[in-house]
């Protein structure tokens, strides 16, 4: 009998869903009225018919070019391994089978023995099938019998966390390690440290060891970390000077950051050559940072306290220049200076502050400085250069030291620059002088230095510093009381000196040039020192300096008696070479420069 599709259709409206996903079927076409449904799978459109019920494995569905057909279940089940694999037991232990699991829930069948009284490799094999027939890939365990499955043990030496200051030494307490067969083992432990001192953060030192076996410990490990311990420091200032030390180090130590909650009262900071005026414009400031190493003077319009947190340095090797020093004291606890002085071996002269002082030289009951106070700035005063070394020094790491600075650059040029020598100091607040500074008029050049002279003695220098066309100095001048100066100016253009014409007569601890800026235009070209250099002997000749404007005359002698001028030269500002022409009597000859 034939059916229409209209009633193959009515018949299949009762058949119950089928819940799975035809991705994980196969079909096969169904018989209809005693013959085969024609296609494949691959021809049809499975559309659910819809009826009540829960579908099993596989369930009638109704296909769209008028067939039906049956979802057969193709896909294999997946077995997974209960416990550790591989697993390790030892000799003449018992050992428990965990078996292994179907992720359709069927019954996983398991092949393979294990000798636990003989040393070796054992393969335990697991296999299943699922009501389909279709069969899952097999899973093998090895199981490991060995004379020794024991792991050793790692015991910590000390506590398991631990806190250390920044900057300071760490020494790892360790640890200890034993086997149940190879006894102890501590001097197998492989210990990984990655504590760096110099830098904040949390590390973690971690403890491996193994037996002879193999055998693994489980990993111990320590907790280090390294932070900033911070303390504040109290300045109690008198209004006025007052000679003051930082003995903390902020994590910035700029001027502008450190005096924000005196602002309105501060009025200068300066140490030797440096000096800071929240007033001025910030090109003026040459003192662009604040160090545990130096002294200062610290002016205030009024009596104030000024708190400044940081951390305190474990020492500072502060370097001192033979006669006066200003220097800081970086201590949160004062000491016996003839202690504190150690390291400067018998050059110590004398150190003083304010009020008090101290002299190696003198019987220490004429002395009146006898502990050191922190906070306090001194003058230190030397007979030969060396290095004054405070408590431990500990060279940190660039990573954790204050954020660069751009401030302008005021010090003096170091490769190149005037032969002034080193400046004169006096244990006194000395001056402090603002210009804009000119040669003949013109801005002088980058690289140019102002000096500062009482008679013939450099009292301070100074690199000018740029700005919007002009050029400009703060000078800190070093005084013995109340002083009459003069100013000389480097060029770097033709390497000569200018002077600045007349004196200035400059008080102790006076500011000169704020708020209208001193003017400072050195005109005349300062006549310079002759210096003979790069002497030759084939052919006989030499090189000597010369100075812009000035007229130099070699004269030749063969008896010392009477000389003869043999060449001319117009003086450049730099050096100029001369080499002797042979006499027709190849005697012995002299020469001598005169300068006009």
């Amino acid at each position: 009998m034939a059916f229409s599709p209209i009633a193959i259709l009515a018949c299949l409206l009762s058949v119950p869903v089928f819940a799975g996903s035809s991705l994980d079927y196969s079909l096969e076409p169904a018989v209809l009225d005693g013959g085969g449904a024609g296609g494949s799978s691959a021809d049809y459109t499975l559309i659910p018919s819809i009826g009540a019920g829960i579908a099993s494995a596989s369930e009638n569905y109704e296909l769209s070019g008028g067939y039906a057909g049956q979802l057969i279940d193709a896909t294999a089940p997946v077995i997974t391994v209960t416990g550790e694999n591989p697993t390790t037991v030892e000799l003449g232990a018992a050992y428990t089978e965990l078996g292994a699991t179907a992720d359709g829930g069927e019954t996983v069948t398991t092949t393979g023995t294990v000798d636990t009284d003989t040393v070796g490799t054992y393969t335990v094999a697991y296999n299943v099938s699922d009501a389909e027939g279709n069969s899952a890939t097999q899973v093998t365990r090895e199981v490991i019998v060995t004379a020794d499955a024991t792991n050793p043990v790692i015991t910590l030496v000390g506590a398991s966390s631990v806190s250390l200051e920044l900057g300071t030494a760490y020494s790892d307490g360790g640890a200890t390690a034993v086997d149940n067969t190879d006894g102890d083992i501590t001097g197998n432990i492989v210990t990984v440290n990655p504590v760096n001192v110099d830098l904040m953060g949390t590390y973690t030192v971690t403890y491996n060891v193994s037996d002879a076996e193999g055998n693994a410990a489980e990993s111990v490990s320590r907790t280090v970390v390294v932070e900033k311990k911070t303390v504040i420091q109290t300045l109690d200032l008198k209004v006025g000077w007052n000679l003051v030390s930082f003995y903390v180090e902020a994590d910035d130590m700029t001027p502008e950051t450190v005096f924000v909650p005196i602002q309105d009262e501060l009025l200068q900071i300066k140490n030797l050559i440096q000096s800071y005026d929240p007033s001025l414009p910030s090109f003026l400031n040459t003192l662009s940072s604040l160090s545990v190493k130096d002294g200062y003077w610290l002016k205030v319009s009024e009596d104030v306290s000024l708190d400044v947190e940081g951390t305190v340095p474990s020492g500072a090797s502060i370097d001192v220049k033979s006669g006066w020093n200003l220097v800081g004291y970086p201590r949160s606890s004062g000491e016996g200076v003839a202690d504190e002085l150690t390291s400067l071996g018998n050059t110590v002269v004398q150190i003083k502050d304010l009020g008090s002082s101290y002299d190696p030289s003198i019987p220490s009951f004429l002395n009146t400085l006898s502990t050191m106070a922190p906070g306090s700035g001194y003058w230190l005063n030397v007979d030969a250069d060396g290095t004054w070394t405070v408590g431990t020094v500990v060279e940190i790491s660039e990573l954790r030291r204050s954020i660069a600075q751009t401030q302008p650059d005021h010090s003096p040029e170091e490769k190149a620059g005037p032969a002034w020598g080193e400046a004169i100091v006096y244990p006194n607040l000395g001056a402090t002088v603002l210009a804009q500074v000119s040669i003949q008029g013109k801005p002088v050049a980058k690289g140019g230095v102002v000096g500062v002279f009482v008679g013939n003695e450099l009292r301070g220098l100074q690199s000018v510093v740029l700005h919007d066309g002009m050029s400009y100095v703060t000078l800190n001048v070093n005084l013995n009381g109340a002083e009459s100066v003069s100013y000389r100016v480097w060029n770097p253009d033709d390497h000569n000196d200018y002077l600045v014409s007349g004196t200035m007569l400059l008080e102790l601890g006076s500011v000169y040039g704020n708020p209208e800026l001193m003017e400072l235009d050195a005109v005349t070209v300062s006549s310079k020192p002759l210096e003979v250099f790069k002497l030759t002997s084939e052919p006989f000749g030499f090189s000597f300096n010369t100075t812009l404007g000035r007229n130099y005359t070699v004269e030749a002698t063969g008896n010392l008696r009477r000389w003869k001028a043999v060449e001319l030269f117009q003086g450049s500002g730099g050096e100029i070479r001369f080499t002797a022409k042979p006499t027709s009597s190849g005697g012995a000859q002299f020469f001598r420069v005169f300068v006009k």
